[in-house]
């Protein structure tokens, strides 16, 4: 909740609560009944969609060379195949919508510049991986490591279908989730 500026996890929960129960007003008539409820609450949702900016903290150092090595990735139980980032925001996007997806998915250290994703086969990641290879192309793939907690949240959250990730975790954080694009990939 402190993360989130709430005052308490019970803050949080009625907030991310009234955000779920959300149904848009049925007709003229619910609408005027409806005037400071639901249309009010889609208002400020509206209010709080992710900005696209051209740069951001998160590209100020560039390496020219990928050393994974350089991080902080553990090994955390003896019969782990490697060293895992075991938090991070990943970002994939389904080929036929165009519509990214964010998810916290564990991502094993395979080399010094190698990097696999674990997406339960139930899983967003994993449906949008199975639509690229049907394609016969590679899913193009982003990953954020140290994220925000809402941006780490809502990768974790059932999101509301047709609630972005990243709209919610503007919602959580009552301002925009500021989105840059990827340097190596269309994400």
């Amino acid at each position: 909740a402190l993360a989130l500026g709430d005052p308490s996890v019970d803050a949080t929960s009625k907030r991310i609560g009234e955000l779920v129960h959300l149904r848009p007003p049925a007709g003229f008539v619910g609408a005027i009944r409806d005037l400071g409820g639901t249309i009010a609450a889609l208002s400020t949702l509206r209010s709080l969609a992710p900005k696209r900016v051209r740069a951001g903290p998160c590209q100020e150092v560039e390496e020219p060379m990928v050393d994974l090595d350089r991080l902080p990735i553990l090994k955390c139980w003896p019969k782990d195949g490697g060293r895992t980032v075991t938090f991070p925001v990943v970002i994939t996007k389904d080929p036929d919508t165009n519509e990214s997806h964010t998810g916290i998915y564990r991502l094993q250290q395979y080399g010094p510049d190698t990097l696999g994703f674990h997406a339960q086969l139930h899983r967003i990641g994993a449906s949008n991986f199975r639509k690229w290879a049907a394609r016969g192309e590679r899913m193009p793939v982003a990953a954020v490591i140290g994220a925000d907690p809402a941006t780490v949240f809502s990768g974790l959250a059932p999101v509301p279908e047709g609630i972005s990730n990243f709209a919610f975790a503007s919602f959580l954080r009552s301002e925009p989730v500021e989105l840059v694009p990827a340097r190596t990939v269309d994400l």
